[in-house]
């Protein structure tokens, strides 16, 4: 640290005391001159005290003295300063030259040319643009001297603000080139700024953090201000507004001050930072709130003054803070260190390039031009570099206090769970008994425990209606039996080969399908599935296709009997919509089918996740949220889409899937849209209570196998009740109902519900 104070101490005085030398004669320019000329060097001073002498009375009784490096520095003054000096061209051409006066923030500069006819123009802050012959931000006076001509120049500049009065003389095609150079290094300076202030609203618009909205209004801020000192004001944004110009500078740089103080409160108060010296900065925030009035409607030298030393104080506070939340944040290592020094050393630079000093051991390829927009981008990297370490000493309490509340949280789990665990000891022997199965397999037996359901509901109801009607007419029932099996099989035949590592579970496996076919198929197994849940089924096929398309049939059924069997079971009492449009395209079969309900449908914060494995949304049913997450992969296999088209909820789902299909070219029949009303099933009544009970201890176990999700266990429970007490069989026939569509809920119901009744008459 100590070495590091010392760097700093030397750098300072380097910056200080490093001022030149100066001496007065006639500059000689030719086509080789080396440009730009500082005109001190040249040039003769006299300071007008009274302001009022006019250039005739300075011509011929001013008093002038050779002048010194010093009397070019920024500086406060009420006097009209003057200076001259000569220009001769040895060159044997003409030469176009511009005397640049200084700053763009100078009051008023009269140019004179003495020799030959007389020239005077006006130009400087105050004065309207169109008074301008050379309109330009800078107080630029254009020579033309001819071969061999000399001419004396005359400069008088005034200023309320600090006068920074450096003349530079520049060839033409110099002058040219160094104005685009400053002008891209401007716009790359100002652009940042704006760019700054963009995103920082757009963090503003998007983030719950208010504070973000000062800080958009702060780069707003600091771009004006910017533009304006460099002149741009004047030109671009008011330019028939010459006093605004004047004073728009001081007025703009203490908005910048109070808008930076003020996002600095509001970002301690929104994250319960301790702002260092915060009363300090409030006090400083109104002082510059004053100067910004006096500057905009009193006296612009007393609010410049006021301004230099309430910016002294802002950039020693700014530091002072960005230094304290490095140290407390980043724990720097002494290289940070110094890259600080060299931080603060860029904004020392541009102070002292603002009262006029240069330095001989810097280079300065902008070089007469004022301000160097170099120490300016230097001075915003310090800026956002004090906002960074500000949000990360945010962003490490907001870790801090996020690690806490997890633990807080993980200890008050462990609290309720253990709490629970004495509780419930029963229920959490069947949980653990389910938490050992293996991962792999489970996922597998959920799989197929899913998709399992529709086929076997299927085949058992087309059974009961083959039971019942029997004769010809059965015909088409008895082939969606045949058809739903076969889906069955190949279920069973994935496992058997996923099993043996022989491939991957639901590969693809594409053959000439008839469409129609298994849309027709489909909508058997619809209307069954609604009839369970008392609904109304109505379908809608278009599909007027001659020729086969290249399918996996079995999975384009498992995705459209999951689609129904979740709008079938999710709905009660209700409409189920089933539509299919196939038709021609590019040479291609294009298939839409939407699957539509009146359910309770599907919450919005839910929406997203329904896709996701083992989400279920409805807790109350059956399932073990695997259904979508299959649906939508053999569908993103098949090349096509699912989604969910957005519902209120209480207003149902629908469900829309599009794929798209090669012709395999075989012929099929041609078969007329359908709307089937056989389809529009009526309502299941309510089940009754069976009266013939098995013993109690059976029903007891099998309520536990329901409980646990044990299938296997509970189909073998069937096969002895029916083989030991053939008398209830009507019981046995409603739970083997209920273990067809995994209703697992309603056989513990009927078990527990039957011993409830028991219990009661005993």
């Amino acid at each position: 640290m100590r070495y590091l104070i010392l760097i700093f101490t030397c750098l300072v005085s380097a910056l200080w005391f490093d001022t030149g030398n100066a001496a007065g004669h006639p500059i000689d320019v030719d086509t080789v001159a080396t440009w730009p000329i500082r005109i001190q060097k040249y040039a003769e001073i006299f300071d007008d005290a009274s302001g009022e002498l006019s250039f005739s009375d300075v011509s011929m009784y001013g008093k002038f003295r050779p002048a010194q490096a010093s009397d070019f520095k920024s500086r406060f003054t009420t006097a009209k300063v003057w200076i001259r000096f000569t220009i001769r061209n040895l060159a044997d051409s003409d030469l176009r030259l511009y005397v640049l006066a200084g700053s763009p923030r100078i009051e008023e500069v009269e140019f004179f040319r003495y020799g030959g006819d007389l020239r005077i123009m006006r130009a400087g802050a105050a004065v309207p643009l169109a008074e301008q012959p050379t309109p330009s931000r800078y107080p630029l006076f254009p020579v033309l001297l001819q071969a061999g001509e000399s001419a004396t120049v005359y400069i008088a500049a005034r200023s309320g603000t600090p006068l920074h009065f450096d003349p530079y003389l520049f060839g033409e095609d110099v002058f040219l080139r160094q104005e685009v150079s400053i002008t891209f290094w401007n716009t790359v300076l100002i652009g940042g700024l704006a760019a700054f202030a963009f995103c920082s609203f757009l963090l503003f618009v998007f983030s719950p953090m208010r504070s973000f909205g000062w800080l958009a209004l702060l780069g707003v801020a600091l771009c004006g201000f910017e533009a304006a000192w460099r002149g741009y004001g004047k030109t671009i944004f008011w330019p028939n507004f010459a006093e605004w110009n004047y004073r728009s500078p001081t007025v703009l740089g203490g908005l910048v001050v109070v808008l930076f103080i003020t996002f600095a409160h509001s970002v301690a108060k929104k994250e319960g930072f301790e702002l260092p010296a915060k009363y300090l900065l409030t006090l400083l925030a109104c002082f510059m709130g004053g100067v910004m009035v006096v500057g905009a409607v009193g006296n612009i030298a007393a609010a410049a003054q006021l301004a230099i030393y309430g910016g002294a104080l802002f950039n020693a506070a700014k530091l002072g803070l960005a230094a304290t939340l490095i140290k407390r944040v980043m724990r720097p290592p002494p290289v940070i260190g110094i890259l600080a020094v060299g931080a603060m050393a860029a904004i020392l630079l541009r102070l002292f390039e603002e009262r006029g000093t240069s330095y001989s051991w810097a280079p300065d390829p902008q070089q007469g031009f004022d301000p160097n927009p170099w120490w300016a981008l230097a001075g915003l990297a310090v800026n956002v570099a004090f906002i960074a370490a500000w949000f990360a000493h945010i962003g490490r309490q907001r870790q801090n206090a996020r690690r806490a509340l997890e633990t807080l949280q993980r200890d008050e789990e462990e609290r309720l769970k253990n709490e629970v665990m004495r509780q419930t000891a029963a229920l959490n022997e069947s949980l653990e008994y389910a938490r050992r199965q293996n991962e792999d397999r489970s996922r597998v037996l959920g799989y197929v425990s899913h998709d399992l359901r529709a086929p076997l509901a299927t085949v058992l109801g087309y059974v009961g209606i083959l039971k019942i009607e029997g004769g010809k007419e059965i015909q088409p029932y008895v082939d969606a039996m045949e058809r739903s099996l076969q889906y069955q099989q190949a279920l069973i035949r994935d496992i058997v080969e996923y099993s043996k590592g022989e491939l991957a579970p639901f590969q693809l496996q594409p053959r000439p399908l008839d469409l129609q076919d298994l849309l027709i198929s489909v909508c058997d197994y619809g209307a069954r599935a609604c009839a369970e849940h008392g609904n109304r089924f109505e379908p809608q096929i278009h599909c007027m296709l001659n020729v086969a398309v290249e399918a996996d049939g079995v999975r384009l059924q498992q995705v459209f009997l999951n689609l129904l069997s979740n709008a079938a079971k999710f709905t009660t009492d209700g409409v189920v919509r089933f539509r299919a449009v196939a038709q021609l395209k590019d040479g291609d079969c294009e298939l839409t089918v939407l699957v539509e309900d009146d359910g309770p449908g599907i919450p919005v914060s839910d929406q997203s996740l329904i896709f996701a494995p083992y989400v279920r949304t409805n807790r109350e049913t059956d399932g073990v949220g695997l259904g979508l997450y299959i649906a939508e992969k053999i569908v993103m296999d098949m090349g096509g889409t699912l989604r969910l088209k957005n519902v209120d909820a209480g207003h149902g789902s629908v469900f829309e899937l599009l794929l798209r299909f090669p012709l395999a070219g075989e012929t099929v029949g041609r078969v007329a849209p359908i709307d089937r009303p056989e389809y529009h099933a009526a309502k299941r009544a309510a089940d009754d209570f069976v009266d013939a009970l098995p013993p109690p201890y059976m029903r007891l176990e099998l309520a536990a196998f329901a409980r646990e999700g044990r299938i296997t266990e509970i189909e073998h429970w069937i096969a002895e009740l029916r083989a030991t007490y053939p008398g209830y069989g009507r019981f046995a026939t409603e739970v083997e109902r209920a273990v067809e569509v995994l209703d697992l809920d309603r056989v513990e119901a009927l078990a527990l519900a039957a011993c409830a009744s028991e219990s009661a008459a005993v």
